[in-house]
């Protein structure tokens, strides 16, 4: 977890690419919403498309849903097969606690979960259910960006939203949201 340009979806990408080389099938979810970011993006009628870094790096064959229920309901052969579930833009979901512990109860399988998401949002304040899913996590990372004001190799720690909204959910690029440190935000 971290602010936004903290190399959250590249960390992930690169999970994905460890696991693979010791043959592990992994299987990457990612949230319908993302694609807002991306409208070029295409879904699949299967439900696959992409996961896109900011700085364009990128992965197709990835499972793109609004809940994560869906792939239980709708993915459920992919899900099976899968060693290792990598969950990017965690914050979306609505039912990323209930599905994991549900899942992490389940353990059979005995299957590896990596998520990743935002750690607060534009007001330093919880967004959707990443926070409540700490407590079953073995690891927790918390990556930085660097401060885009200070330009200095400052650690950001906050995402800051460029324009006057207050909705919380506000999906864009970085002409609406810049990573900054404790001092500029």
């Amino acid at each position: 977890m971290g602010c936004m340009y903290s190399g959250k979806t590249t960390s992930l990408l690169n999970e994905k690419s460890r696991y693979e080389t010791i043959t592990k099938n992994v299987l990457m979810v990612n949230h319908k919403l993302d694609t807002k970011r991306h409208p070029d993006i295409t879904i699949s009628p299967e439900g696959y498309g992409e996961i896109r870094t900011h700085s364009n790096r990128f992965v197709d064959g990835v499972l793109m849903v609004n809940k994560l229920s869906e792939i239980l309901d709708l993915h459920y052969s992919a899900y099976i097969g899968a060693d290792v579930i990598i969950i990017d833009e965690a914050q979306f979901f609505d039912d990323l606690f209930v599905f994991l512990k549900s899942e992490m109860e389940k353990m059979t399988s005995a299957k590896i979960f990596i998520i990743g998401g935002l750690s607060g949002d534009f007001k330093m304040q919880p967004i959707g259910q990443i926070l409540q899913v700490i407590p079953l996590a073995d690891e927790v990372i918390k990556l930085n960006a660097y401060c885009s004001i200070c330009k200095d190799g400052t650690k950001a720690s906050f995402t800051k939203r460029l324009i006057n909204d207050r909705e919380q959910i506000l999906i864009g690029k970085n002409d609406i949201y810049t990573p900054v440190c404790r001092r500029h935000f």
